[in-house]
């Protein structure tokens, strides 16, 4: 969360900028005093002037944003004036009717920003106000510069000419106005879009822990029967009084654990399900948040595996953290399995099945070494793991195949099966019922 103090400290950062960047500009200029009034010139500075008022009107008054820049372009042309021509009373009387422009700018587009109604889309609205600010002003900056320095052409010809200088800065502020809101847009939605990877990544890990917590209350449940039924037999055999009070200590013990677990799978489950975090998702969305995610952990680990999302039947997912464990898990399964061989590519699809078209087959396929006949049953089996790391004795758990397989056929009913040569690639597909994940 930005506090105060921070937003202050950016409302100076943007003004600072603003007066460097009014500076600046103002140098990038086209002179038209031999052909409209003696001094005047097309500058950068009043278009940069136009975009900051439609962007920043909001945060800085009218007034206030058009008196900097009266102040600081005038300024900068004056040093360019003296330094030039060496005359400070010429270099005055050229900027004089510029700072004039800006007033009147500011004077016509403030009011016509309270007359007409304005919206952050009325870009046709902005332009009829910024093209009548330019026009005044230019009307009002080159009558003093004609009382100044004399006509050079006909007032009547200079108007015409006013209006075509007006009309470009104009539309030119417009254009850059909408490009550098559909800039940010863009990348707010890419921020969120990244942000929203994140949440989906950590809840479904979240959602994969929740099932191992499960798995392991029910065998808390397990020992806790066993270990009252241990104390009702030692009592019943005339053992001696501290064993089998042992035996209830332990039985009291897990079930005071029993409790800690529901408690803690009341909370995740609660959280899991709430409506603000869980959404439905189309499955080339999830492909591409799996793809995304994997390939940057190939990416630190300096793999160069290729994921590739064949989508002929794109459905929506219900239950996305699931569907995000299970794509994450199979793909994840085949870039471990691939390692760092040259040419790995990782294949993840979906279609309509041939047996029915209510059936969706789902599924992941790599050019990996395969999996041996005698092991395909066994991937799916808990604490099953070919991972392990000699040097630290460190195995993983195994749980996520079984996951899959859980998902999958205990809560979507459907079926996984694994097709491998036993060396050249791996696809494991699962047939599910469209009805059971597009809830």
């Amino acid at each position: 969360m930005i506090n105060s103090s921070d937003n202050i400290r950016n409302q100076k950062n943007i003004l600072i900028g603003y007066i460097i960047l009014i500076f600046i500009s103002s140098y990038v200029q086209i002179n038209l005093g031999s052909i409209i009034a003696t001094g005047f010139v097309v500058a950068l500075d009043v278009v940069v002037m136009g975009v900051f008022l439609v962007l920043q009107a909001k945060k800085y008054s009218v007034p206030f944003i058009v008196g900097i820049t009266a102040f600081v372009s005038p300024m900068s042309r004056f040093l360019l004036s003296i330094y030039t021509y060496s005359s400070i009373e010429y270099g005055v009387s050229v900027v004089f009717p510029d700072a004039a422009f800006f007033l009147i700018y500011g004077v016509i587009y403030g009011v016509g920003c309270s007359v007409i109604r304005l919206k952050k889309d009325s870009y046709l609205r902005y332009w009829l106000i910024i093209f009548a600010s330019d026009i005044c002003g230019n009307t009002a900056e080159n009558m003093i510069r004609l009382e100044i320095f004399g006509p050079t052409i006909e007032f009547s010809q200079a108007i015409l000419q006013f209006v075509t200088i007006s009309f470009m800065r104009s539309t030119l502020v417009v254009l850059l106005v909408f490009a550098l809101r559909a800039i940010v847009e863009y990348n707010s939605r890419v921020d969120k879009w990244n942000r929203m990877l994140e949440i989906y990544d950590d809840m479904t890990t979240l959602s994969e822990e929740l099932l191992v917590i499960r798995k392991n209350a029910d065998e808390v449940e397990s020992v806790m029967a066993e270990a009252y039924e241990l104390n009702r037999k030692l009592s019943q055999d005339f053992y001696p009084r501290d064993v089998s009070s042992k035996a209830h200590e332990i039985a009291v013990r897990m079930h005071e654990i029993k409790g800690e677990y529901q408690n803690m799978l009341s909370v995740l489950e609660k959280l899991l399900g709430k409506r603000e975090i869980k959404r439905s998702f189309k499955f080339s969305y999830i492909a591409e948040i799996v793809s995304q995610n994997v390939e940057a952990w190939l990416h630190q680990r300096g793999f160069t595996t290729r994921i590739e999302a064949r989508i002929e039947e794109d459905i929506s997912i219900s239950d996305t953290y699931k569907m995000i464990s299970i794509i994450r898990n199979l793909v994840t399964n085949s870039a471990e399995a691939i390692d760092s061989e040259p040419g790995g590519e990782i294949i993840i699809y979906s279609r309509r099945s041939s047996e029915s078209s209510e059936i969706i087959e789902i599924g992941v396929r790599d050019n990996g070494p395969g999996i041996d006949e005698d092991s395909r049953e066994d991937i799916f089996v808990s604490g099953y793991s070919s991972k392990f790391d000699y040097e630290t004795g460190y195995i993983q758990r195994g749980l996520g195949l079984y996951l899959v397989k859980t998902y999958v056929e205990d809560d979507w009913g459907g079926s996984i099966t694994v097709d491998s040569d036993g060396m050249t690639y791996t696809d494991i597909r699962m047939k599910i019922n469209r009805v059971q994940i597009e809830g």
